[in-house]
């Protein structure tokens, strides 16, 4: 300690020292006759010299103290500007039983060239990508931290690494000797999922996860002066604690999420279906949920669609290749011609208008649809769809002409050979 330093720390003490020893010399009356000899033996030009010098000890000692000051302020500015970086784990804000690995300046000027030291080496429980293997925690150098900047990191779930602690935990410091047959199956599973093989206690040491780590943190200021941090990083910091559970901006974007999830399944059906109806009629019709009737008339009109789809297709093939398409093409006759009542018509035959009771087989056209109904102007009148869903009302009784075509009378369900 300087002599500055020290005048600087102590003055004030010696002042009172001082007023001690002249108040005790007063309660026992020598002041006064120190006083007297004082006043008989010490000139005018002695007792101004003596004042003097009682006036330059006090500024001395108030300019020590002065300046002590003036240094202690500098070095608490200095230590309030200088960086501060600190790495520490915390539970992720959103999800509690996750934990991180913040590294943080809480400085007011930044930090450079931060590296860290971790002992031993930070892990965490595998996932789907390590084999069954621990994952090691990697803490990169940075060439700077701005104040207020942190960095981040999953470590590890919480829940996974008590899982994992419980498994592995009581197989710690146990020789191959000392396993027992359960514990050296669990050792043996691990080898053969990581795909190593190796003694049964480098196992047990390559899954055990420590619940500590010493953290050395080392970074400089601008003026390159080096500083270090050192801290305990715990996993098992948290443990048993309870916190509230605060709704946040990301769990409102969860439920909002969900919930588009779910309309866009809605959406989606809706769209199927209404793809569905656009085929039908001409745009879209609603149906009651036990409207049969109109359900069937939809099978019945992709059946015979199909069929003519297929016919055409084969008689493209057979003029074609011919014979050697192994297909045939129907060719309608005379002959094959039925005169019937309009209800007996049947889905799939072939209706042959007549001119002049003549059969026209040129205009014949396939009968997708029969509906037989009371009209409340013609009485019973059948209804003969064409594949394009257009229809011919006619009376229920009139005869008509159709070429028959083997298929079920009431196709209600699509068929595969069509």
């Amino acid at each position: 300690m300087g002599f500055t330093r020290f005048v600087a720390h102590w003055w004030g003490a010696g002042v009172v020292v001082a007023l001690g020893v002249v108040g005790a010399v007063d309660i026992t009356g020598r002041l006064t006759l120190m006083y007297r000899w004082l006043h008989e033996h010490v000139s005018p030009e002695g007792w101004s010299a003596l004042g003097t010098w009682a006036t330059a000890a006090i500024a001395l000692g108030a300019a020590a103290f002065a300046w002590s000051q003036v240094r202690e302020a500098r070095r608490t500015r200095e230590e309030q500007a200088q960086p501060n970086v600190v790495l520490y784990a915390e539970p992720n804000p959103s999800t509690k039983q996750f934990l991180e690995i913040v590294v943080k300046n809480f400085g007011t000027t930044p930090a450079y060239n931060v590296k860290t030291i971790v002992n031993p080496p930070i892990k965490a429980t595998p996932n789907n990508f390590s084999k069954g293997k621990l994952v090691q925690v990697i803490i990169p150098e940075f060439p700077i931290l701005a104040p207020g900047q942190e960095w981040r990191t999953g470590w590890d779930f919480t829940r996974a690494r008590n899982r994992h602690n419980k498994k592995w935990a009581p197989l710690i410091g146990k020789s191959e000797s000392e396993l027992t047959d359960e514990e050296k199956f669990t050792i043996q599973a691990q080898m053969n999922y990581s795909g190593e093989t190796y003694s049964y206690e480098q196992v047990i040491a390559d899954m055990t996860l420590p619940s500590t780590h010493d953290i050395d943190v080392f970074y400089q200021d601008s003026q390159k002066r080096e500083y270090t941090t050192t801290a305990v990083l715990d996993s098992e910091l948290y443990k048993d604690t309870t916190w509230v559970d605060i709704k946040t901006v990301h769990n409102l974007v969860k439920v909002i999420e969900k919930q588009l999830e779910e309309q866009n399944k809605g959406l989606s059906a809706i769209h199927q279906r209404l793809v569905e109806f656009g085929t039908e009629h001409d745009g879209i019709w609603v149906y009651g949920s036990a409207d049969d009737e109109e359900r069937e008339f939809r099978e019945a009109l992709k059946i015979a669609d199909r069929l003519e789809s297929r016919e055409a297709q084969d008689s493209f093939d057979y003029d074609l290749f011919g014979g050697r398409s192994g297909r045939t093409r129907r060719v309608l006759r005379m002959d094959e011609i039925v005169a019937l009542p309009a209800k007996d018509a049947k889905p799939l035959d072939i209706f042959v208008p007549t001119v002049e009771d003549v059969p026209d087989l040129g205009a014949s056209w396939r009968i997708s649809y029969v509906r037989t109904h009371q009209h409340s102007q013609f009485g019973m009148v059948s209804d003969l769809y064409t594949v394009s869903g257009e229809f011919m009302r006619v009376p229920a009784t009139a005869t008509i002409r159709v070429i028959r075509t083997e298929s079920p009378s009431t196709p209600t369900k699509p068929s595969e050979e069509l």
